[in-house]
């Protein structure tokens, strides 16, 4: 773990009511429609069969950037850095579907500018094939391999915030698929569950209590909100509550 000591420190940001959450969904019907846009334009040699998650969450990285891109008035390399669950992905150490505690690392995956248009679907196979190649690895890794792979990501995205030099960060987490409608504390199931926080910008994905679509609550400054609402996938495909 030595190399956790060369990872610099941050400066604190005090946010403030600088930033602000809002909560969109994507129902099931919509993420159907998305399915069947990524079909029509995935090129002949794609053979990726994207997730819910990977459906949305290239719409809502695709919007980020675009919001970026109008800020800066050009597309920009991105970096987008979601969570990955390590129940059930290790073989090595087994960790159990209900290990309690924070059982993730991050992983890491780039956008970079090819011309002046992206689409949502063009960032698909960026994603599916970040957690596709770290699912592989950390299937394999023992867990002094695990840590070192964590701090490694760690640290790139890190060093990423600190250097500014035009590669906007994106952070995320997915709790999809996780049972947080059936947690009884002895007094009822809830009744509707949520994420919100303003500490810091990130988007997170929960499963709607119906089962079929997505809510991604999305924190942003107050600016760059006003500007990711009025993406054209956003209005298209979510609900905004």
């Amino acid at each position: 773990m030595d190399g956790l000591k060369q990872i610099k420190e941050r400066p604190i940001t005090r946010h403030g009511s600088e930033n602000c959450s809002r909560r969109f969904l994507f129902d099931g019907s919509k993420i159907a429609e998305l399915k069947d846009i990524f079909k029509e334009n995935a090129t002949t040699h794609e053979e990726i069969q994207p997730t819910r998650v990977a459906l949305v969450t290239a719409v809502i990285w695709n919007a980020l950037i675009n919001v970026a891109q109008a800020k800066h008035g050009q597309l920009r390399p991105s970096l987008l850095s979601p969570a990955m669950n390590l129940r059930g992905r290790t073989a090595v150490v087994p960790i159990s579907q209900n290990a309690f505690g924070n059982s993730w690392i991050p992983i890491i995956a780039r956008f970079s500018p090819q011309g002046d248009k992206l689409e949502w679907f063009d960032l698909i196979s960026l994603f599916s094939n970040a957690v596709k190649n770290t699912a592989k690895v950390i299937g394999k890794a023992n867990s002094e391999e695990i840590s070192l792979i964590g701090a490694g990501a760690f640290a790139e995205v890190h060093e990423e915030i600190l250097r500014n030099n035009g590669v906007d960060v994106f952070i995320c987490s997915s709790w999809s698929r996780f049972p947080v409608y059936e947690a009884d504390f002895g007094w009822g199931r809830p009744c509707w569950v949520s994420c919100s926080s303003e500490d810091c910008e990130m988007f997170t994905l929960l499963d709607s209590k119906c089962g079929d679509g997505i809510e991604a609550w999305v924190c942003l400054n107050e600016k760059d909100m006003s500007e990711f609402e009025l993406n054209t996938d956003i209005c298209k495909f979510t609900s905004l509550f």
